[in-house]
């Protein structure tokens, strides 16, 4: 197991094993699919773990050493995630009494975090037999999974492509048959599993197949690295210059910074590769990547600043707990790398060599841990929203109480209770009032659009919007009709300050006042006018930049503007340009 290639022991009963073990697969899925999922949902969801990663480990690890091992590894990681999903399951619906479905995707994520890096100790365990974990083997196996899968993926592709041809070729005589069965969900299912483990069968046996798109997705990365390392420095030298109100205005500030810490260190790492290697392009590529990670805490500094802004403005919500999450992990990556750097200066990628055996099983354990209480996001999400509530940081009038209800699971629904056993609370009567309104809803849309806006409700809209013309009114009623018609757009207007505005105009001349409101995001906007004495809304369609749109709705650059083209009357009937 020295040399760089894999050491599987090919042949027919190599491939024949895999198969077998895909087709049982592909049934798993087409039960799964075919099932009550309303039901028996953590049940199923904790059979779908096991079916995805059982055979998957197995696929990976057979023929790298005893039979017994391979079977160990597969159900050692299958097994425990599987009953983790089902405890998750259970825990955050409460018993499965309520549906609850949103915290599905994070567990997911979780699982293919959590496999992806167990995959090459698993490798490296069933191969030697032994609990040490040579980095080289590590390494060769973490960037060869990648590969086998593409393969894989290939290869299936392929499959599907020559059944419809050949369904559709005898569709041509009028032989329906093939295409028919090849459409039914058991067919699909069942031998896409086949069919899939049979192209990691031939990709792992594949002596110089894996190891050379390896080597390929190295040498790639390797030519990358010093591009996004010089254009990071780059951004840094800029950075004094410019601010930072130019990356806050974007919104997407924290998710740029944390792609190229992840990109960075994936970069690193191909330039690294095992230790074993010289630093491709001589010395100055050395230089080039040290600089560049010890400027990488930055770029931490300043997007776990940003998420803690945002959190500090608005709460905590299960996506901004995992975004501070991925943010830390992030940053406590790079820390680990420029530490590194200033430790061994000229020998900085040995050390990235040793940390990094250490660092990956770190980052699967927090995986695991957002799925218990320790690291729950909706548990702790629901208590900063309560805690928000209590010290007065959130109005009573406006917190979203159908966020706890429909968007926390379980731990939304407590925080609700002990909502209600307040006794001391300024806005006392407004929260038993919210909660004796939210009780009644039964689900999260009718909680928000349902309900007639309060007047605080319709003052905290009316105090977020820039009016044009200056000092033009806009009735309640018309507030009211917004928030009843388009809860999203009123959202919009909560997130920031001077985020939305309306315009005050006549553009159908009929001597009554419409009313456009637009908002700095993109997106539609809307216009609310009267007709036969009630309030319509509708939205309009939005041309150009939305920025340009919103300086110039600031700065007062607005006008009516005659159409291009008028429309075409035919007798009861109009035609539009």
């Amino acid at each position: 197991m020295d040399g760089d290639e894999d050491g599987i022991e090919g042949g027919l009963r190599f491939r024949a094993a895999l198969v077998a073990v895909g087709l049982l697969q592909g049934v798993g899925f087409y039960l799964l699919a075919e099932a009550d999922w309303t039901s028996h949902t953590p049940l199923l969801i904790a059979a779908v773990t096991f079916c995805v990663l059982a055979p998957a480990t197995f696929e990976l690890t057979f023929g790298l050493g005893p039979l017994v091992r391979a079977g160990a590894a597969a159900l050692g990681l299958a097994v425990p995630l599987a009953l983790l999903g089902l405890w998750a399951d259970y825990r955050l619906t409460g018993g499965g009494a309520v549906p609850f479905a949103d915290h599905r995707p994070v567990f997911y994520g979780a699982v293919a975090i959590t496999a992806y890096i167990a995959w090459p100790y698993l490798q490296a365990w069933v191969a030697t037999g032994r609990a040490r974990f040579p980095y080289p083997l590590l390494f060769r196996f973490a960037w060869s999974n990648a590969p086998v899968a593409a393969v894989a993926a290939a290869f299936l592709g392929v499959f599907w492509l020559v059944l419809w041809l050949w369904g559709a070729l005898f569709g041509l005589v009028g032989v329906n048959f093939f295409r028919h069965l090849f459409e039914r969900a058991e067919f699909a299912w069942v031998f896409s599993g086949g069919v899939f483990a049979l192209g990691v069968a031939i990709a792992r046996e594949n002596e110089r197949l894996v190891p050379a798109l390896r080597r390929v997705v190295l040498m790639l990365f390797q030519v990358l690295a010093p591009v996004l390392a010089a254009v990071s420095l780059l951004f840094l030298a800029f950075l004094p210059f410019t601010g930072l109100d130019p990356p806050w205005g974007t919104k997407s500030a924290t998710a740029v910074l944390v792609c190229l810490m992840f990109a960075l260190t994936l970069f690193t790492n191909a330039v690294v590769q095992d230790g074993g290697h010289p630093l491709p392009f001589g010395r100055w590529m050395g230089w080039l990547m040290a600089a560049t990670l010890l400027a990488l805490p930055v770029f931490a500094g300043i997007a776990l600043y940003a998420i803690r802004a945002r959190i500090g403005q608005y709460g905590l919500t299960p996506e901004r707990f995992i975004a501070q999450i991925i943010v830390v992990v992030a940053a406590a990556h790079v820390l680990a790398y420029a530490a590194g750097v200033v430790l061994q200066r000229r020998h900085w990628a040995g050390f990235v060599v040793r940390i990094n055996p250490w660092v990956a099983p770190a980052v699967a354990l927090v995986a695991v841990l957002l799925q218990t209480p320790l690291a729950d996001p909706y548990a702790f999400s629901a208590r900063d929203q309560v805690a928000r509530l209590k010290s007065g940081r959130a109005d009573a009038t406006g917190f979203d109480y159908a966020f706890l209800k429909f968007r926390l699971g379980q731990p939304g629904r407590d925080a609700l209770k002990r909502l209600a056993a307040l006794s001391n609370h300024p806005q006392q009567a407004v929260i038993r009032e919210k909660l004796a309104r939210i009780a009644q809803a039964d689900t999260y849309y009718r909680a928000t659009l349902d309900q007639a806006p309060t007047e605080s409700e319709i003052g905290v809209l009316r105090s977020r919007l820039v009016v044009r013309p200056e000092g033009a009114e806009v009735p309640d009623a018309v507030l009211e009709q917004v928030m009843s018609d388009h809860h999203w757009f009123a959202d919009r207007c909560h997130d920031d300050d001077n985020a939305c505005g309306v315009l005050v105009a006549d553009p159908d001349r009929d001597g009554r006042s419409d009313y456009v409101f637009i908002s700095r995001r993109p997106g539609a906007q809307l216009a609310v006018g009267q007709r036969d004495g009630r309030w319509h809304t509708a939205t309009l369609s939005a041309s150009g930049d939305a920025a340009e749109t919103w300086a110039a709705f600031i700065a007062g650059d607005i006008e009516l503007v005659e159409p291009a083209y008028y429309d075409i009357r035919i007798g009861k009937n109009r035609l539009h340009f």
